[in-house]
């Protein structure tokens, strides 16, 4: 009763506490010299990002244009072509050299085949059957 300063439960679970309505007010609205400060702060640091990506594009724009490619796109156009000329002569070698050693192989393949002449050999397996199976029957009559 009298002179001591009452609390509510409010008091003790508050992260802040003021003494008066105005004081209450002070805490929870920021100043306009704050909020200003904070506003220029960021617009520094916006204007710092944006020029920093700037100047990197920049930089990188100036690059592209130093490129040989864009320099000089036909000699490098020019110089694909060539060599896909090359790449396509090359192939052709490859490929010509390839057939022509097929084509030796099966040469070879045929000067065999008719040196061994297969069909001289049936012929001639095929007679030699024909006098043995003669020569059996003759045999299996006798007995």
């Amino acid at each position: 009763m009298g002179h001591e300063t009452d609390f509510t439960v409010s008091d003790f679970v508050a992260d802040l506490r003021a003494p008066t309505p105005t004081a209450a007010a002070e805490l929870a609205v920021p100043s306009i010299l704050d909020l200003k400060k904070q506003l220029l702060t960021d617009t520094n640091r916006l204007q710092q990002t944006l020029q920093y990506r700037l100047n990197s594009y920049k930089d990188r724009l100036r690059s592209l244009n130093q490129a040989y490619a864009f320099k000089y796109p036909i000699h490098l156009t020019r110089q694909k072509e060539q060599d896909l000329d090359r790449h396509v002569q090359r192939l052709n070698r490859t490929i010509k050299t390839y057939f022509r050693q097929k084509q030796t192989e099966l040469n070879q393949s045929q000067k065999r085949l008719f040196t061994f002449k297969p069909m001289s050999m049936v012929l001639q397996q095929s007679q030699e059957l024909s006098y043995k199976k003669n020569r059996l029957n003759q045999a299996i009559k006798k007995k």
